[in-house]
């Protein structure tokens, strides 16, 4: 993990041990239970050279740079979680069903923090190849070293546009983060803070059933999906947040962050390639949209 604190870049490197169990209750819902010894050294880089710094954060390795270690960490942490799971699955993802997952973990030695975390989705199946997806999603994090999540963007983008500037972290405090995605509309890791709300609507479809290309190189695409979605969500302090405001005798969002548009799905055997075009909205008025190319193996969303 990179970031900037005074204008010099710094490294966070993560290893450790990790252990898990799982217990069944019957088909589709399960109890997890987990434990991870983890250290996090952070060095102070000497020099960085990377074309897509943009505003406080960076992205690519410490190849190449000089680091001079600064602080070690270490934690043990305890896991539970709660997981129902009965989603049928398609070429590029759930198709129907539902999904939750409920979790905290926390550690009491070394880095103190507790984080508690919501996830909750539902797809609908219309027709043969329609589909309605959901999510609701939201966590919060306390303690001394509480947590730091992250929102904005799509993952694995293959365009990044990152931009840190937010003034809700704490960039001498050693810590865990976590990403939380999709959030089209609002720059990669535009958003910061000790807890998380975030709402997707989908609408997905074929969009295409074969693309045959000649130029610039000869490509068959086949069964290319369409997408229509809304996001609405954001990464902020539990002491700081509003959420929106009237203004002139209207509604607008103010911390919340909003996205709507459109995008296109290749699935090319081993991954999906995604592209997404979306339009910022704070529902008052509309503003220049983003573009974010990306890949995906994980069936994210």
């Amino acid at each position: 993990l990179f970031f900037f604190s005074n204008n010099v870049l710094n490294a966070d490197r993560y290893y450790g041990l990790v252990l898990g169990i799982e217990k069944p209750f019957n088909r589709f819902s399960r109890f997890e239970g987990g434990a991870r010894f983890i250290t996090i050294s952070r060095e102070r880089l000497d020099t960085f050279n990377n074309e897509f710094v943009r505003g406080g954060f960076v992205g690519g390795t410490t190849r190449g740079l000089d680091g001079t270690p600064i602080a070690t960490e270490r934690s043990f942490i305890s896991e539970v979680a709660l997981v129902d799971d009965s989603t049928m699955w398609g070429l590029y993802g759930p198709v129907d069903g539902r999904r939750a997952r409920i979790s905290f973990e926390g550690s009491a030695a070394g880095m103190k923090f507790g984080t508690a975390r919501m996830d909750l989705r539902k797809y609908f199946r219309v027709l043969q190849e329609y589909t309605f997806a959901l999510r609701l999603a939201g966590g919060t994090s306390f303690g001394r070293n509480k947590e730091v999540f992250y929102v904005g963007g799509v993952n694995n983008p293959v365009n990044p546009r990152l931009s840190t500037t937010s003034t809700n972290v704490d960039p001498n405090r050693v810590g865990f983060s976590s990403f939380v995605w999709p959030l089209r509309g609002v720059e990669l890791f535009d958003l910061a803070g000790d807890s998380f709300v975030l709402a997707n609507v989908a609408f997905r479809f074929p969009l295409l059933h074969q693309l045959a290309m000649g130029w610039p190189l000869p490509f068959l695409f086949q069964n290319v999906r369409g997408e229509l979605f809304l996001d609405v969500g954001s990464a902020f302090n539990r002491d700081g947040f509003s959420p929106w405001e009237y203004r002139d005798g209207g509604f607008e969002l103010r911390d919340l962050k909003a996205g709507y548009g459109l995008g296109a799905r290749v699935n090319l055997g081993i991954f999906l390639f995604r592209y997404d075009l979306a339009w910022p909205t704070d529902f008052a008025q509309t503003f220049s949209p983003l573009q974010y190319f990306s890949v995906d193996v994980t069936g994210l969303f």
